[in-house]
């Protein structure tokens, strides 16, 4: 008899890959219902904020109990002498973990919105919960269990996959292929394509990537930031009996836009008493503060000056910096992230933004979708966003009541077509204006602007865009004759033209 069946080894290599593929992804559903076939019941590609993530739902408990199935078969082979090859133990090993993450998954789900005086004790009960159960499963495997610096290992990468799942499942909201798509690159920016890989080695290298966050103003940049801010690797003390620090403890936002160039290296790198006027003592910046296991995230990078630049380029060349006005080498030991609404090819082209410094940035980059692009292909995603803007507002019994009549109000009085220019955070105003006045005052924009951005999203026909551009070819002529000329129609034509669709500006 073979370690592993042939009959077996479809099942036993679709385990091995749920162990390690990105749960945001397709690929993850479809592994789902290749192990169910029959008793699937949730049809969804992805994981969404819709969905029941429960240990109580179906899907849950069935995936549980055939991992369980397989690993008693696999163990009993284990203890009858049947030991495989050393691949197939490795991968023997993965299922394991898998299987003992699963059991305390909940226990991890609390732990992440747990107190500091409940979390010291739950994080050594939880820890113990873990080793005996990999202890349990790996005891007959001729290498032996792992060894307890391997378990607290395992059991802070158990730990991180858990915070990065509850970051972005329930802050990253939406059925939409471009809200999906956010939430795979989110997962693969915290562990890389291949979390195996990752595990192994990678886990102490991610401080070394910048992560750079692009997209419009409003889509919710600091909150990808955030996500990846909170889900570092925070390695498991097995002299305290604790993780090293709080996982929401050691994130530093900046936002470039509002401070000035001295206020800025001041924040950033800190200061000696005297460096410059106003500098009474010495201060300690963000760079200095940051913990190993930490994250800086610099917001509207494209508003820094060129020294400033020259600066954090050293940071990433160095892994070191000075205070303003000192010459002593501080070292910098956590992870910097940057968003940017602007163009930053653009920017270097013009010599606004130095070429070095982006390209330490951009080994890792994520874009933020715009609003309008999210509802223009998932229209129900509006109701989700709501509910998440509400749970920052409204106690829980007053959502309810609150989501529909403000839902009611935005499809009543705001065009389908809207596009949205202030993104989720005009969406998050608007939510808190029904609220207060029962009405919202959709921003005006640049008429131009707002038929350009239409265009893009394919919300104008073709009648529509021929009206526009003639209406605003006419603004540059002197006279309907030249205007007909220029466009090569009639002038009956064209002032036809120009009375249709009035409304575009």
């Amino acid at each position: 008899m073979e370690f592993i069946e042939k009959k077996e080894r479809k099942t036993f290599e679709l385990h091995k890959r749920l162990a390690y593929t990105n749960p945001f992804a397709e690929e993850r559903m479809e592994i789902e219902h290749q192990l169910l076939g029959k008793a699937k019941t949730n049809s969804s590609k992805v994981w969404h904020i819709g969905l029941d993530i429960s240990r109580s739902r179906p899907e849950v408990i069935a995936i549980r109990d055939k991992t369980k199935a397989l690993l008693e078969l696999l163990q009993r082979r284990l203890k009858s002498g049947l030991h495989g090859s050393l691949q197939e133990r490795e991968s023997y090993m993965d299922i394991v973990l898998f299987y003992s993450y699963d059991l305390i998954n909940e226990d991890l789900a609390e732990l992440i919105l747990s107190d500091d005086k409940v979390r010291v004790f739950r994080e050594e009960e939880i820890f113990n919960e873990f080793k005996e159960h990999l202890l349990y499963w790996t005891k007959p495997l001729p290498e032996g269990p792992p060894k307890i610096k391997e378990i607290a290992h395992l059991f802070s990468i158990c730990y991180q996959v858990r915070r990065a799942f509850h970051y972005i499942f329930n802050f990253i909201s939406g059925e939409s292929s471009v809200i999906a798509n956010l939430r795979v690159n989110l997962w693969q920016s915290i562990f890389t394509h291949d979390l195996n890989r990752y595990r192994k080695n990678l886990y102490t290298k991610m401080t070394d990537f910048a992560t750079l966050i692009t997209g419009p103003s409003g889509t919710g940049k600091e909150l990808v930031a955030r996500a990846i801010g909170n889900s570092r690797y925070l390695p498991f003390d097995l002299t305290t009996k604790s993780f090293k620090e709080a996982h929401n403890s050691s994130f530093f936002p900046l936002n470039l836009s509002a401070l000035s160039d001295n206020l800025i290296e001041s924040e950033l790198f800190g200061h000696r008493k005297g460096a410059f006027t106003g500098a009474l003592q010495d201060r300690r910046g963000y760079l200095e503060e940051c913990s190993k296991y930490g994250t800086v995230f610099i917001d509207e990078v494209g508003e820094l000056n060129e020294s400033t630049q020259v600066k954090l380029l050293r940071v990433f060349q160095m892994r070191s910096f000075q205070r303003v006005g000192d010459n002593k080498e501080i070292p910098f030991k956590g992870k910097l992230i940057a968003a940017t609404n602007r163009n930053l090819e653009k920017e270097m082209a013009e010599g606004q933004f130095r070429e070095d410094f982006y390209y330490r940035l951009c080994s890792d980059m994520i874009e933020t979708p715009s609003l309008a692009s999210i509802l223009t292909e998932k229209p129900s995603d509006l109701q989700g966003m709501i509910t998440f803007i509400l749970d920052k507002i409204l106690d829980e019994g007053d959502q309810k009541k609150s989501h529909g009549e403000i839902l009611d109000w935005i499809e009543n009085h705001i065009s389908h077509d809207y596009t949205w220019p202030g993104n989720f955070r005009e969406l998050e105003q608007c939510v808190r204006s029904i609220l207060i006045r029962k009405s919202y005052q959709p921003r005006t924009l640049n008429p131009a602007a707002d038929v350009w951005d239409k265009m893009k999203l394919g919300h104008l026909d073709l009648d529509q865009v021929i009206s526009f551009y003639c209406r605003h070819v006419d603004q540059f002529t002197d006279s309907i004759s030249e205007s007909s000329k220029r466009l090569n129609v009639d002038r009956r034509t064209l002032q036809s033209r120009m009375k249709e669709h009035t409304e575009l500006g």
